[in-house]
């Protein structure tokens, strides 16, 4: 019985650890993307934040070889997110794509005149 116990326990854990890992998802951000799932580069957030909304613990991030200007700091407050920066984002099918940060630069900036700074992490791990 108890080694019953112990093998319902063990196929449990690792129930929860297959659900959280199908759970992740990868967001882009591009300045050519539509602005509405965030899903691919068609699609793709227009802003860093809007993609930090939206991501939840283990999804990633992407970020298109392009240069983001901010007008407020970015707020990154969720646990195990990922973002990477670099990347070609031409193609729809081809996600995440390319990456070669040489190449694709991703710049995140802001207004000399603005007063603030560009990223605020608040209780993520």
């Amino acid at each position: 019985m108890k080694k019953l116990l112990k093998i319902s326990c063990v196929l449990a854990l690792a129930a929860t650890f297959a659900t959280t890992a199908s759970r992740a998802a990868d967001f882009y951000v591009a300045s050519g993307g539509s602005h509405t799932t965030g899903t691919g580069w068609d699609t793709a957030f227009t802003n860093i934040q809007a993609a930090l909304n939206a991501a939840s613990p283990h999804d990633t991030i992407y970020l298109a070889g392009e240069t983001f200007a901010v007008t407020n700091q970015l707020v990154w407050t969720n646990d195990f997110v990922t973002m990477r920066g670099g990347y070609r984002a031409a193609d729809a099918l081809d996600t995440p794509g390319p990456c070669d940060p040489k190449q694709w630069p991703t710049t995140i900036t802001r207004d000399s005149s603005i007063n603030t700074r560009l990223l605020l992490i608040n209780a993520a791990t």
